[in-house]
């Protein structure tokens, strides 16, 4: 029996019966998406602790996050303990591998000008302010696809972040956020306000035309970005239009993370205090906050230099500080 054999029939004989459906999911990705093609032929009673830490070596130069690995590492373990109780491998040789450390990715956020152009190539596109939003104050896709009219004040300029849009087995489900620094209430520059005003604009259109309460019509959610039936959204749907405007702009193709990394960049490149950027993005801590967005840009680092020598310089000739 290979790996691939093994693996296949125990998703299907043990994980799928057993599991809940998003569980099942991770098994499902870490297992068909990176172990069989990796090491799929190799007979399974001759699996050894080398092959495994050979694929997660291979996984982490392709760019995979700390967490897949670790997805991936305990897939096998969880499946090797199987085959272990099965009589089909005499040990787990995942057991024998320790944890692989991701190497550090930095984001790819987009440049000034570079959100310019992305800016220009969904004008008047129907989702045209999820994206202005991702930008601006730095929303996690749920989050976006989660937020309610109930949860936007144009008038005041705020919005409350309360919730997320979850992908579940029987479809998309509203659920809390996790943490406590999620739940936040964000200022609304005004360039989000125009653009959720004219989606709230554009909404109402599709809402009549559809029609409310007819077989067929308009789905009642109140949430602010839907489907032209009023249902949420498909976050993997969001994130194929997404790099179509990518494209569109001529612009290097990202994930939809990186827009919320191009809100913390454009905030550090205009001096921002590190615990309001932290706030705004709803990091539980400051730690958090400045590991991922530690790399800032070189006009920055550039900007920090000089204001060291203005501080250090000033009222005093070059070259004659120490020098008694």
């Amino acid at each position: 029996m290979t790996v691939a054999e093994y693996l296949t029939e125990w998703l299907a004989t043990v994980v799928q019966p057993n599991l809940r459906w998003k569980s099942y999911q991770v098994y499902r990705w870490a297992v068909v998406g990176h172990i069989i093609p990796g090491l799929g032929n190799k007979p399974l009673a001759e699996l050894v602790p080398l092959d495994i830490q050979r694929l997660l070596v291979a996984k982490r130069d392709e760019g995979l996050a700390q967490n897949s690995l670790a997805k991936i590492h305990g897939a096998l373990k969880s499946a090797l303990t199987t085959a272990e109780q099965w009589g089909l491998v005499e040990t787990n040789a995942a057991r024998k591998v320790s944890p692989l450390k991701a190497g550090m990715r930095r984001p790819k956020p987009l440049s000034r000008a570079e959100v310019r152009l992305l800016f220009a190539a969904v004008v008047g596109d129907r989702l045209e302010a999820l994206y202005v939003l991702a930008v601006t104050v730095g929303m996690r896709q749920g989050e976006l696809l989660g937020l309610s009219w109930d949860d936007v004040d144009l008038g005041c300029g705020k919005l409350f972040v309360r919730q997320q849009l979850q992908r579940q087995s029987g479809g998309p489900r509203l659920v809390p956020l996790k943490t406590k620094a999620s739940r936040r209430v964000l200022n609304l520059p005004v360039l989000a306000i125009e653009a959720l005003e004219a989606h709230r604009g554009r909404q109402s259109v599709e809402r009549i035309q559809k029609g409310v309460g007819v077989p067929g019509g308009w789905a009642e959610t109140g949430l602010v970005f839907v489907n032209r039936s009023g249902a949420p959204l498909d976050g993997q749907r969001v994130s194929k239009w997404f790099h179509g405007h990518l494209e569109a702009a001529g612009l290097e193709d990202r994930t939809f993370h990186a827009l919320r990394h191009t809100c913390a960049s454009l905030l550090v490149e205009d001096d921002v205090q590190p615990k309001i950027i932290q706030a705004t993005l709803g990091h539980s801590s400051i730690q958090a906050t400045m590991e991922i967005y530690a790399h800032v840009s070189t006009e920055v680092q550039v900007r920090a230099a000089r204001a060291m020598d203005r501080l250090l310089t000033e009222g005093s000739e070059r070259g004659t500080m120490g020098s008694d």
